[in-house]
């Protein structure tokens, strides 16, 4: 956050996750005159302003929201803060909750805001598939410099499957939404090592001719890429999480071993079992 202050003038508007919804870390955030916009955790409570003024709307989606104004942390906090709340209702989702410094609603209207925190949302998403896509759980370097090169090489490959997954969708006439950009890169890759090892180096540059045009590259990967799909690329169908199986107490039966050896120590302490039974 102070490299970034070094780097940028101000005013600064941070965006953050619920882990940075506490007292030290939106005050970090807002200090030199920044501000913020994070995701509300409940560890840190929202009070309500003594008489309620609230405002609704609907998104670009038609999902509703609502928000309202208080204090960020409970009345003996001496850091608390004054914020507002907006909440957005996802049908058959969890509600996006929002804490932003930025009291004034016409000024900083609340689709705005929860635009800009889902457009946040969609670039970590893109963080995760890299790491899933390429298994960046073991780094290249360790350095600063190495982690920034690896960094820059992911996103060119990212940028590239995003290319040719586009133009497989199309000639399929599905979303790209619909393929998977990590069972895409396994065929990728498992074709890029099979070329290296049937080709040599030298004979590999000559097989591909140079395109003269943004035009023909297009045209180009529309005859190389469309006659060359398999169902296996196609992303299993999303599935809602179950709702835990309520556990029903069993009457008249022990439920767990433990609870039976400590009844029977209880029962030989009190008399009622004698060590020879």
């Amino acid at each position: 956050m102070l490299q970034g202050r070094a780097r940028l003038a101000g005013p600064r508007l941070g965006v953050a996750d619920s882990q940075f919804c506490d007292l030290t870390q939106t005050a970090a955030f807002a200090a030199a005159g920044d501000h913020f916009v994070v995701r509300y955790h409940p560890k840190t409570h929202f009070c309500p302003e003594p008489t309620p003024r609230t405002q609704q709307g609907a998104d670009a989606q038609g999902r509703v929201w609502v928000e309202d104004w208080g204090w960020l942390g409970c009345e003996r906090a001496k850091s608390r803060r004054v914020v507002r709340r907006i909440t957005l209702y996802r049908p058959g989702e969890d509600p996006i909750i929002l804490i932003p410094d930025l009291l004034d609603a016409a000024q900083y209207p609340a689709t705005d805001l929860l635009a800009l925190y889902l457009a946040r949302w969609g670039i970590e998403r893109v963080f995760q598939q890299i790491t899933e896509v390429f298994h960046l759980q073991a780094l290249i370097g360790t350095t600063p410099q190495g982690t920034v090169f690896q960094l820059a090489f992911c996103l060119l490959l990212y940028n590239l499957l995003q290319v040719v997954r586009a133009y497989v969708a199309t000639a399929q006439a599905r979303p790209p939404e619909t393929i998977s950009t990590e069972l895409l890169f396994v065929d990728v890759q498992r074709q890029l090592v099979a070329l290296t090892e049937l080709v040599p180096p030298p004979a590999l540059e000559p097989l591909f001719e140079p395109v003269p045009s943004y035009q023909s590259l297009g045209e180009q990967l529309t005859r190389v890429l469309a006659p060359v799909w398999t169902p296996r690329w196609l992303k299993a169908p999303p599935k809602k999480p179950k709702p835990p199986t309520a556990r029903k107490a069993i009457r008249g039966n022990q439920t767990s071993v433990y609870r039976l050896l400590a009844a029977y120590v209880q029962d030989q302490k009190q008399g009622v079992i004698s060590p020879a039974q």
